[in-house]
């Protein structure tokens, strides 16, 4: 049975024999470069690319930038995909913390302009709350997408993700005490920045189709020997 896009602690919670799953993740083309819109933004930027709720990070994302501005006064948080019904409420959120000079509200955007965002930006972000059990086991697209353009990756330290990118340098848990201090690291060392971007890039090819489907076929011929 091959699984996608679930993690294997979700799997056998439901039941399901290990030796039987073929777990694997979601992927992306490695020429996703080719389809992105060109985009130039201002500042150091962090960009969250998606549906815009509380359990995706909003007063997490909101707490961030809060932190950030008194040392890195050129920060800038872009929310890209907000929906149109919810941005009043959402503004009221961030003009209640006096953020509205650090905040953008993108809203939605065709796929190749929110590449060209990730491909234009600093930091990419993935809030998830840990008390949905679909977020706790999932593969998020966008984190490979983050990885592909070579971000630092600001994220939850939830079981799916960390089997993606847990312990890797360029991985920041939104819990960590000293994430302002990496940030203004990635900001003014460059040699640190281009370290990232290079591991980042490195890790995102593990991750091509090509290479995922390679591991179902030599998954399903194990299978097939076994029967």
């Amino acid at each position: 049975m091959v699984i996608l896009g679930l993690d294997r602690g979700i799997l056998e919670e439901m039941g399901f024999e290990p030796e039987n799953i073929c777990n694997i993740t979601n992927g992306i083309s490695p020429n996703i470069r080719e389809s992105h819109e060109d985009i130039s933004l201002p500042g150091y930027n962090l960009t969250y690319v998606g549906h815009v709720t509380e359990s995706r990070g909003l007063h997490e994302m909101l707490d961030l930038v809060e932190n950030a501005k008194s040392e890195m006064p050129e920060v800038r948080l872009n929310l890209v995909g907000t929906d149109l019904e919810d941005q009043a409420w959402i503004q009221g959120e961030i003009s209640s913390r006096g953020l509205s000079h650090h905040t953008r509200i993108v809203g939605q955007v065709a796929h190749e302009a929110a590449l060209g965002y990730l491909d234009a930006s600093d930091v990419c972000i993935c809030i998830l709350s840990d008390e949905v059990r679909n977020y706790r086991y999932s593969y998020p697209i966008k984190i490979l997408e983050f990885m592909y353009f070579g971000n630092l990756i600001i994220a939850s330290p939830l079981p799916g993700i960390e089997s993606l990118i847990g312990g890797e340098e360029f991985m920041v848990s939104f819990e960590d005490d000293d994430y302002v201090r990496t940030l203004m690291k990635h900001n003014n060392n460059e040699e640190y920045r281009e370290r990232i971007e290079r591991l980042s890039r490195e890790k995102s090819k593990s991750y091509h189709w090509n290479s995922i489907n390679t591991e179902i076929v030599s998954s399903i011929n194990e299978l097939n020997e076994g029967e």
